[in-house]
């Protein structure tokens, strides 16, 4: 094994932990499935699956990700005015 796949095989282990940490903190049964995960072959299964399945997995991936909606609004430009002729109120405080 060469330095790089040391590199590797801690950076997955830290990648696996922060899965594991998380889940856990998330709720008890999640934990139980965070050990599981771990014990099937944590990212590196996750991967061999992905290659044999990668439709299923990118369907997986859109599922996770936030559900995004483009920003719409109005164009133009925006004028601010200030006027310290104003009386202060309580927003001032």
């Amino acid at each position: 094994m060469d330095d790089k796949e040391k590199e590797m095989g801690v950076l997955e282990s830290s990648s696996d932990q922060l899965v594991i940490n998380s889940l856990h903190s998330q709720h008890p049964l999640m934990g139980v499935y965070s050990n599981v995960f771990m014990r099937l072959g944590g990212e590196d299964w996750i991967l061999e699956w992905a290659r044999e399945n990668p439709s299923k997995y990118l369907n997986q991936l859109v599922k996770m990700v936030p559900n995004l909606q483009p920003t719409q609004g109005l164009v133009g430009d925006v004028n601010i005015r200030i006027s310290n002729d104003l009386p202060r109120s309580g927003l001032d405080e």
